[in-house]
């Protein structure tokens, strides 16, 4: 976004730092399959359900991060 603002509408002016961006996000999206793939689409299965509110899946949470920062 601050790239953006800086330098105006220009589609390819921050090309590389989106592509910087989404190897960050699929890094975290691989590195979570492999440690708590089940867990993670539960708490967000409970997430979409619950129109994002996030005090609805404290227990689909905690599942998640127990186990994720256990492996």
């Amino acid at each position: 976004m601050k790239c953006k603002s800086k330098q105006g509408d220009a589609p390819s002016a921050c090309e590389a730092q989106g592509t910087a961006v989404h190897h960050c996000v699929y890094g975290l999206f691989k590195e979570i399959s492999g440690k708590a793939a089940s867990e993670f689409s539960a708490y967000a299965k409970c997430l979409d359900q619950n129109d994002l509110k996030a005090q609805k899946c404290k227990q689909t949470q905690a599942a998640f991060e127990a186990t994720y920062y256990a492996a």
